[in-house]
């Protein structure tokens, strides 16, 4: 019996000081562990984080939630157009 991929999504979040949006937040995920992580996206709001795991935990849910795979892509791809340059 084959066993299926485990996936992973990672949040690290801290405030820089002295910054007008001190929140930062880096988030990394995986499909599949086996493969580390796969992508990595910064953000300095909280709303579109939260709409990151949303989307990224619909994809995870089995057919037939194609539908809802597609939206989950594109908030994703959506989202992480609005990020800032990860920390040095």
């Amino acid at each position: 019996m084959a066993v299926p991929p485990v996936a992973l999504l990672m949040i690290r979040a801290w405030l820089e000081e002295g910054a007008e949006r001190p929140l930062r937040v880096v988030v990394r995920m995986s499909a599949d562990t086996a493969r580390g992580f796969e992508r990595e996206l910064v953000f300095s709001e909280p709303e579109p984080v939260g709409a990151l795991v949303n989307a990224w935990l619909t994809e995870m849910l089995p057919a037939p939630a194609d539908h809802r795979r597609q939206a989950a892509r594109d908030v994703v791809t959506r989202r992480s157009r609005h990020g800032h340059a990860p920390p040095e």
